[in-house]
């Protein structure tokens, strides 16, 4: 099994990689001067007065941030260019410089003249001397030692960096957030497999009954409603006095998620806060999950091995149960492994209606908030909680079907 897994993750990491690049790239295009973010946190701001200091700190800041380093781990850019503009410290002068390496001076004398200066009028070329160096395209190889390779290597880590809004590390932040969102998704997900599965076995059995088709229909009817709209109506109706206190069942919306002293403390007195985003979650997947049980078992109950059980005489419950459901289960797996991140997403707009502190009200939040390494620290992790549900699936596989061999 130990092997198996080498293997799989083998196969899943192109697909981490791409993932990574694609946030990384996010990251540097949102977020083009978080130094600036962390000192003006600091209360550190550009001064005439305080100009040296302001410097100092910058440089201090961006070394620590690896803003130095070049992006990936090689470039491509012409031969009169450097290997890497990061050698310059400030955003401003990499500007100007990429400005004047365009209109054709010499690297040599831009890095003269932008020596000392944060802020410089690109249309002061005094000094400046024309490039004499070819133009034609080179490719700077740069190793490990870039931004891209210390960002992955820190996310492998769960090392997310720190918050831009409060200095906090991402990592706690999202280890705050991410208990909420998993229990509200784990149990949707467990209380949609316990009905669909008896539920969707029950009917493929009834061979298109009326019974059957109202049933199926009013599944389909209710799958059809969005979900925000439910959990707005449940929040009107249930948490509320608006239209009679007999129908104010449930807790008011909302919760302090440092009242007590861990946030594992915290849901266990608050799973009555719960109950209604769970339902939620549950109701709006269980008319597909019980469709495609049905659809999976109807397919068993027509193979001959199921004729020949019933013809020795075996009870209808044991035949389908035993036989039909086992072998039906292959399918069941792969829909609730691919349901696990669909929930995980669905709850986002759950968790802002009920106003629960999880991991897709810390997203919204955190986008609204500029808090970028907030932000990709919870993509990178949600994707990496996808792919390791994929693993899981495997595991059931087997656990389902013994003749299925992880070795294969």
């Amino acid at each position: 099994m130990f092997w198996y897994f080498i293997k799989r993750l083998v196969i899943i990491a192109p697909t981490l990689l791409v993932i990574s690049s694609i946030t990384f790239l996010l990251s540097q295009v949102t977020d083009k001067d978080i130094v600036s973010n962390v000192l003006g946190r600091s209360g550190i701001y550009v001064d005439q007065d305080n100009m040296d200091v302001y410097a100092k700190e910058y440089i201090k800041i961006a070394k620590q941030y690896n803003k130095n380093k070049p992006y990936f781990y090689f470039s491509i850019a012409p031969a009169a260019y450097p290997s890497t503009l990061n050698v310059l410290p400030f955003s401003e002068q990499r500007e100007t410089a990429s400005i004047w390496l365009k209109d054709g001076y010499s690297w040599s004398s831009i890095e003269a003249k932008l020596s000392g200066n944060i802020y410089i009028n690109p249309e002061n070329t005094s000094g400046l001397l024309a490039s004499t160096s070819s133009f034609i395209p080179k490719v700077y190889w740069h190793g490990c030692d870039n931004q891209y390779h210390v960002w992955l290597s820190n996310m492998l880590g769960f090392d997310f960096g720190q918050s831009i809004r409060d200095g906090r590390s991402v990592g706690q932040i999202i280890k705050e957030a991410l208990p909420w969102t998993m229990t509200m998704s784990l149990l949707a997900i467990a209380l949609s497999g316990l009905v669909a599965i008896p539920l969707g076995a029950k009917l493929a059995s009834m061979k298109n009954s009326k019974l059957e088709k109202t049933i199926t229909t009013s599944l389909y009817l209710l799958y059809a409603i969005p979900s925000f709209w439910l959990a707005t109506l449940f929040v009107l109706f249930f948490t509320t006095d608006e239209y009679g206190s007999w129908l104010n069942i449930f807790p008011s919306i909302g919760i302090n998620p440092g009242y007590y002293e861990s946030t594992l403390t915290t849901i266990w007195y608050s799973l009555g806060h719960l109950i209604l985003p769970i339902f939620c979650l549950c109701l709006h997947s269980l008319a597909y999950d019980i469709a495609q049980v049905k659809s999976s078992m109807k397919a068993q109950l027509s193979q001959e091995y199921i004729v020949t059980a019933y013809a020795k005489g075996l009870p209808s419950n044991k035949v389908r149960i035993q036989h039909a459901l086992r072998n039906a289960l292959i399918p069941i797996i792969t829909l609730v492994v691919a349901s696990i991140p669909i929930v995980i997403s669905g709850s986002l707009v759950l968790e802002i209606i009920f106003n629960i502190p999880g991991m897709g009200r810390l997203l919204l939040q955190s986008i609204a908030e500029a808090d970028w390494p907030v932000v990709y620290g919870v993509i990178m992790l949600s994707s990496f909680i996808a792919l390791i549900s994929y693993l899981i699936g495997d595991i059931l596989y087997v656990w389902a079907n013994p003749k299925i061999s992880l070795k294969q």
